[in-house]
């Protein structure tokens, strides 16, 4: 579970900003809570709003760069002007990226500090947190004369292997480069039979497994959980059966391999047939323009290919019609394919989905439902679901706490600063809390200034 996150001197964010999932009250809606190790309620759902270009999405891409940043390595990652470029000097000092949250029945407190338009990592730590203390795993600095010093005070015992395992972290340390994280360095390295280590892997896979980002133009991820006439797929089609998209089942129409993976750049067509080889029997799904295509091997050997396809009843008859899922469905069809294995693993196993504009292409309803079949659906699993929207109906005290609730809001000079409506002590009325965001009670929304002035209407002169 997401504890409370930091940044500092990231795209809108210039001084130091705190999303936080620590419930601020005990009563309303108390399924929306969870208590995690130190006592503490963690909160399910947040909910973050604001004007268009007031910073929400940077929120959104701050946590994927962090996560980019763990997963793929510095080196890997695009971090050219990403600081906060609206104060002089802010090229040459740190960005800091800082996240606290629980998994596997601990709590860690995980972060760096980079210098982005250099890609130096000046600071990198982790502690575990206890109710009235920290215990520090690694921490890692970076002197004035470009030295790296880390600090490993893990209990290793005594005995050759537990000497051989602090010495294998210690090479690791040593030979850690400028734009190289320790914790990845760890994770990619033949660690996970040094019990000391589990710690660092177990953060790596949190942020590999469990945080999981989806930006407004994501590729729906539905696909990889559904095939042909399996149970899945099933499911699948219930849920865009409650969704009412006028889908009646999903069809793989069989076509000729070669001449379908004809179309692709070779690198592709045999990174394609090398998977095949190794997961014989095993489906692999692949994508061509955006369209959706299932290969795998028959007991013969024989490669087979299937193009994923939607069923639309054709009227007064038993009969279907396959439709194209990228260029012949809607965008909003399109989008709910990109909630259903977030919603499947939210309800499942502890997974944490931040989804920038969940109401893009959705009807009010649609997104509303949504958010609600995360609430009634996942009780007493640690999952969490943040996302940005413009979506007034989710305002909502009877649907939504009020410490769920945040705005974002950039100050005159172009910093983005965030709160929460739990600050403003509003009245329990959904309408009434509505009402008050839409009039600017709350701030976080555009202001437009006089229309009049763009000189595009004609006065009663002329």
């Amino acid at each position: 579970m997401l504890i409370r996150f930091n940044i500092t001197n990231f795209l809108s964010f210039n001084t130091d900003i705190e999303f936080s999932m620590i419930a601020q009250q005990k009563k309303p809606l108390p399924a929306q809570m969870i208590e995690n190790k130190s006592g503490i309620d963690i909160l399910k759902a947040g909910i973050i709003y604001g004007a268009n270009a007031s910073g929400k999405s940077n929120l959104v891409k701050a946590l994927g760069f962090m996560k980019e940043v763990v997963v793929n390595g510095l080196k890997e990652t695009l971090t050219f002007n990403k600081h906060f470029r609206l104060e002089k000097g802010n090229n040459n000092k740190p960005s800091l990226f800082e996240i606290e949250f629980q998994y596997q029945n601990k709590i860690y407190n995980y972060g760096f500090a980079i210098i982005l338009s250099k890609k130096i990592i000046v600071e990198e730590w982790l502690y575990e947190l206890n109710k009235n203390s920290q215990t520090p795993i690694f921490e890692r600095q970076r002197d004035d004369n470009g030295n790296i010093k880390l600090d490993i005070p893990l209990k290793f015992g005594k005995g050759k292997k537990n000497e051989n395992n602090k010495l294998r972290l210690e090479l690791i340390g040593e030979n850690l480069s400028d734009n190289e994280l320790f914790l990845t360095e760890v994770a990619e390295k033949n660690t996970k039979n040094i019990p000391q280590a589990q710690s660092l892997l177990d953060v790596y896979k949190w942020f590999d497994d469990v945080l999981m980002i989806i930006f407004p133009h994501s590729k729906f991820g539905g696909i990889d959980y559904i095939g042909d006439s399996n149970e899945m797929t099933q499911i699948f089609c219930k849920f865009l059966d409650i969704f009412n998209t006028g889908i009646n089942g999903l069809e793989s129409k069989l076509l000729d391999f070669e001449k379908t993976l004809s179309y692709l750049p070779n690198e592709i067509k045999d990174e394609i047939l090398k998977t095949l080889q190794n997961n014989e029997g095993e489906h692999t799904i692949f994508e061509i323009n955006g369209e959706p295509y299932i290969t795998h091997k028959d007991e013969n050997s024989n490669f087979k290919i299937k193009k994923l396809m939607t069923k639309h009843r054709i009227k007064e008859s038993e009969d279907y019609e396959l439709f194209e899922i990228n260029r012949e469905e809607s965008d909003g069809t399109r989008r709910i394919f990109d909630f259903f294995p977030a919603l499947l693993m939210l309800a499942n196993q502890e997974s944490i989905f931040v989804i920038d504009e969940i109401d893009r292409s959705l009807h009010p309803i649609l997104t509303k439902n949504i958010v609600d079949l995360f609430l009634k659906n996942t009780a007493g699993i640690p999952s969490q679901l943040i996302v940005t929207t413009h979506e007034s109906s989710l305002l909502d005290l009877n649907f939504i706490r009020k410490d769920e609730i945040w705005f974002m809001e950039k100050n005159e000079i172009g910093e983005s600063n965030l709160y929460s409506l739990d600050e403003f002590k509003p009245r329990a009325d959904r309408m009434q809390i509505r009402k008050d965001y839409l009039l600017g009670r709350f701030g976080a929304i555009p202001f437009i200034a006089n229309i009049e002035d763009l000189g595009w209407l004609k006065t009663e002169n002329e």
